[in-house]
């Protein structure tokens, strides 16, 4: 991202741009995920912080964090939380209560 962008956010242009193409700032979900005050709420806070200076900046980091991190593993002994979706987790434990109850 240039860093002329972010003198696109004092001057109003991004906005207008936001509001001219809301396709490029809305999520990309079906129809009737979000309530249209939610999309209004969505396409605002976009217009309002796509290019302040700190969001530009943000953006022109993503390649030299990605190289900073790319290699990064994490310690086994360390803790880690994994979410799952319910359904998988109900059909694990069903397995696991299966195999514990043919091995007794």
């Amino acid at each position: 991202m240039s860093e002329y962008l972010r003198y696109v956010a004092p001057t109003g242009i991004g906005r207008l741009i936001a509001y001219l193409t809301p396709e490029n700032y809305l999520p990309i979900a079906k129809e009737g995920t979000y309530t249209e005050e939610n999309l209004k709420t969505t396409l605002a806070i976009s217009a309002w912080n796509s290019f302040n200076k700190i969001v530009v900046n943000e953006t022109n980091e993503i390649k030299h964090n990605i190289d900073l991190t790319i290699d990064m593993t994490i310690p086994s002994n360390l803790p880690v939380l994994s979410l799952q979706q319910m359904k998988k987790r109900l059909q694990r434990m069903v397995r696991t209560s299966r195999h514990f109850m043919k091995r007794n």
